[in-house]
């Protein structure tokens, strides 16, 4: 990690703020809208980039060592996870 050190500060306050800025339901909520597209666009599109905004976050809080017990094998698992609820499950429900 270049200029680790340099930045150790600035990066350890932002890892505290990702560590605080988790939801009720243990994940991130994308922080914008699609406000021109219809409902059922909005839900499913908010499902997928909340699976994808958890697992970058993570990635990151891992990387860093401020997730206790998480290894990477584990995030790989939650990642493959979230690619089949979000690809396979979430659109299935609209169909049906």
């Amino acid at each position: 990690m270049l200029h680790y050190q340099e930045y150790k500060s600035t990066l350890d306050k932002n890892l505290e703020f990702l560590t605080k800025d988790i939801s009720r339901d243990k994940g991130w909520h994308p922080s914008w809208e699609w406000y021109q597209f219809p409902e059922g666009f909005n839900k499913v599109t908010k499902i997928m980039w909340m699976g994808y905004l958890t697992y970058q976050k993570l990635k990151i809080l891992i990387e860093f060592n401020k997730v206790k017990g998480l290894k990477k094998s584990f995030l790989v698992f939650l990642f493959i996870c979230l690619f089949i609820v979000t690809h396979f499950i979430v659109p299935l429900s609209l169909i049906l």
